[in-house]
């Protein structure tokens, strides 16, 4: 009984050995290296204002990230891997509301900049021209709101933790496209406490 344990758990073990045998260095389908891109999408931004209502700022907003990525760490026969980046991204916004509260403030969420950790897997094909990348997005995310009214304006920078998912697909090449969707719990201060929810198109290089 127990020979046969230890032969089993050594066919186990042979066989996740086999099944996660490392790419070939000539596999052009093994990535890794740095990336840049820009990204288009839309901004929904709940901004809870103290002493009064909710503002839902709603806007464009536009950018550019690069990063460094790490594809199929343990691919297997199948052409299943892991993968992983580390993303730096800096972007505008044209999210505002402007509400009767307050004798008609005005909210603008301005520039941010943030980092963040996207680890995911990767199903490529067997030609380097098509390959579907999901990832989990985990970060950090720092955005600038500014509140105007009658007597004035004031700016506040808001850090916060970014979640999110998202897809890459390879379409030729080195040339990606990418769907993201994440939200970014901020920190309050400056007379406001604001949650953002963004979704966002994205075109990549690989270099």
């Amino acid at each position: 009984m127990r020979k046969s344990s230890v032969f089993m758990a050594a066919t186990a073990f042979l066989a996740l050995s086999l099944a996660f045998t490392p790419a070939q260095a000539a596999d052009s389908n093994y990535k890794m290296g740095p990336y840049v891109g820009g990204y288009g999408g839309f901004d929904w931004t709940n901004a809870d204002i103290s002493g009064g209502p909710t503002a839902h700022l709603n806007g464009g907003d536009y950018g550019a990230f690069a990063g460094f990525s790490v594809d199929s760490l343990l691919k297997n026969t199948l052409g299943i891997g892991l993968s992983g980046a580390v993303e730096g991204e800096y972007g505008w916004s044209g999210a505002s509301k402007t509400s009767a509260f307050g004798g008609g403030t005005k909210i603008d969420k301005d520039h941010e900049w943030g980092l963040s950790f996207r680890p995911g897997l990767t199903f490529l094909s067997s030609s380097d021209t098509l390959g579907l990348k999901p990832y989990g997005i985990f970060g950090y995310r720092q955005g600038d709101f500014k509140i105007i009214n009658g007597g004035g304006s004031s700016s506040k920078s808001h850090p916060g933790f970014d979640l999110g998912i998202g897809t890459e697909v390879i379409a030729f090449q080195n040339v990606g496209v990418r769907l993201d969707y994440d939200h970014v719990f901020y920190r309050d201060g400056g007379g406001i406490d604001p949650d953002e929810n963004d979704l966002r198109a994205g075109l990549v290089y690989h270099f």
